[in-house]
């Protein structure tokens, strides 16, 4: 058995869509991992302690039912998007149980919140610049360069590279996206 750290915001999705006993382990582990941050976040900004285990519990709860209903999409991690709804979940609470809050004092609480944000933000572009670095030049250069704004286009980078076509070029790509990914993901 895993380590709650080890497994992948995909092998948590596909535990939570499998049931029980794989879905409880995965709701330990998102759960775990996010708890103890989110509950000094949002202790900081005023919240007690019983209304952020109550704001940790529905939102584990709507992250379950937007999981099921294939509602996740994976453009952030499970955990990003577990915080997020934390962070609605809370900005909602507040909005209803304080009729007038000042606008320079919401922005300082989201300030508050993005910072663990960022954190995450960070690691992961750290872990990026290093899964990046173990691909080859080639690879490292043609997704630096399709990320462009805008992108070279394929048939440049078929000439570029020395590929037939741009067919090739695409090919290329694609296998140096999924060598990226698996490193970025596992």
């Amino acid at each position: 058995m895993k380590s709650q750290d080890s497994y992948s915001s995909e092998e948590l999705v596909r535990m939570i869509q499998s049931g029980p006993p794989d879905e409880d382990r995965a709701i330990s582990t998102i759960f775990h991992r996010n708890q103890a941050s989110i509950s000094r976040t949002l202790q900081s900004r005023g919240a007690h302690p019983d209304q952020v285990d109550d704001l940790l519990q529905e939102a584990m709860l709507i992250l379950i039912q937007k999981v099921k209903a294939n509602e996740f999409h994976g453009k952030s991690s499970i955990h990003t998007f577990f915080r997020g709804i934390c962070r609605m979940l809370y900005m909602a609470d507040n909005r209803k149980n304080r009729p007038f809050q000042p606008l320079d004092s919401i922005r300082e609480q989201e300030d508050d919140f993005d910072v663990s944000l960022d954190l995450e933000k960070q690691d992961q572009q750290r872990k990026l610049h290093h899964c990046l670095k173990r691909l080859g030049e080639d690879c490292r250069k043609i997704l630096l360069l399709r990320v462009e704004s805008p992108p070279v286009p394929w048939e440049e980078l078929a000439l570029e590279f020395g590929f037939k076509n741009a067919q090739n070029a695409m090919n290329k790509g694609g296998k140096c996206m999924r060598q990226l990914r698996q490193c970025f993901f596992h």
